[in-house]
């Protein structure tokens, strides 16, 4: 599942050459921990899961094998490993809905680690948006859709294992739920205070919670 001459004419076009490369370097670069303990290379691609959390370690899913068949697919500019909606946006000339070029500003790790993280540990909420759904609103999902709550698969144990990673990013992206809820997302943000203060955070909130606690993390 290529694009072709043509396709890659367009989207090539504003890309470095060292960014060509590579079709995405979501890969290489990121790692999204997603609800349920999925964990995969982008929040756009939930259909390549390179592991599942905690019955593999993160070091064993960044390190595996699922990985490096994704990386060595987009170096050959396949799409195929759950990447249709990029390649979708690319034949409908739709830039602006390419998540694949986002990665390429990022920097590459000589470590090999991955330089940026995005966490949707959980959809803890407090919220009933109208434009939402249960997946992402608790409050939804328990009031509304009258759901069972969706099962945490991080625990303490993850924290642990950030330790190794969080020295090698320079940026994470925190969605929730309402991540001021969610206490994982405290202990990461006190980590990155204390081992990469220079690490850029991203939040998506709604902006209801602004305790002490709070106006002291912003």
């Amino acid at each position: 599942m290529k694009p072709d001459s043509t396709d890659l004419d367009y989207y090539n076009h504003e890309r470095s050459d060292s960014a060509r490369a590579m079709a995405c370097w979501s890969p290489v670069k990121n790692l999204f921990l997603g609800m349920r303990g999925q964990v995969m290379t982008c929040c756009f691609n939930k259909s390549y899961v390179l592991g599942n959390y905690p019955q593999q370690s993160l070091r064993n899913i960044w390190f595996g094998k699922s990985r490096r068949e994704l990386t060595e697919k987009l170096m050959a500019y396949d799409f195929s490993g759950g990447c249709q909606g990029c390649l979708e946006a690319i034949k409908a000339r739709n830039k602006s809905g390419l998540t694949s070029l986002k990665f390429d500003h990022l920097p590459l790790n000589a470590s090999e680690y991955p330089t940026r993280m995005d966490f949707e540990l959980t959809n803890e909420c407090n919220l009933e948006c109208v434009m939402c759904r249960g997946e992402f609103s608790s409050a939804i999902r328990r009031n509304v859709e009258k759901l069972p709550p969706i099962p945490t698969a991080y625990g303490p144990e993850l924290i642990k294992e950030l330790e190794e990673f969080i020295p090698h990013l320079t940026d994470c992206h925190f969605l929730g739920g309402e991540p001021f809820m969610i206490p994982a997302y405290i202990e990461i943000w006190d980590m990155i205070r204390k081992l990469n203060p220079a690490l850029r955070i991203s939040i998506i909130t709604n902006a209801t919670l602004l305790s002490s606690r709070v106006k002291e993390i912003i």
